[in-house]
């Protein structure tokens, strides 16, 4: 099973369709989320697609509008949207994949899925490591790490060959960052 938090229009999902993943996508901006049903249903795919934002609580929150791929969530957004824990949508399943890619929102995901980090049911996660958590929350990546390394998770980062390579204890910004459970 491959979750896809953030999929915009399916780009990660469509990939691991093609590996033979069965994939849940999770997409709150409504127009984006028409994108992301149509393109999965062009390419001949079924998938189980979720409009709401991963968060650490459920509930309803703010989302932005015509940003394209920046959307996120925002106290000042156009968009109300319904949030939902990972921990609600993995229930009792194993994750072989889950890819988070919210915009600087990403711990948030990962304090909705502490029940199945804590179990051992996602084996890898794949993150966005850039500087969006410090332009849009005022927070670094510091809290994710301190977070996953608490579940013994390991950072890795791929080398020019696609390759894993262990990027450390708390990675600096740049290349999305891997973590994979010990």
């Amino acid at each position: 099973i491959f979750i896809d938090v953030g999929a915009n229009v399916g780009s990660y999902s469509l990939w691991a369709l093609d590996c033979g993943a069965e994939v849940i996508a999770l997409e709150p901006a409504p127009d984006t989320f028409e994108l992301l049903r149509e393109n999965i249903q062009l390419n001949g795919y079924r998938a189980e697609l979720l409009q709401v934002a991963a968060s650490a609580n459920s509930g309803f929150g703010r989302f932005t509008r015509d940003a394209d791929t920046t959307n996120r969530l925002s106290y000042k957004g156009e968009v109300l949207v319904r949030n939902v824990t990972l921990d609600s949508v993995i229930q009792s399943r194993v994750i072989t994949g889950l890819k988070i890619d919210i915009e600087g929102f990403e711990y948030d995901a990962l304090v909705g899925c502490r029940e199945a980090l804590k179990e051992g049911r996602i084996q890898a996660i794949q993150i966005e490591w850039n500087r969006t958590s410090e332009e849009n929350l005022g927070i670094d990546r510091s809290n994710i790490s301190s977070l996953l390394r608490g579940y013994e998770y390991k950072f890795f980062r791929p080398d020019s060959d696609g390759q894993l390579l262990d990027a450390g204890e708390d990675p600096d910004y740049g290349l999305d960052v891997f973590a994979i459970r010990n």
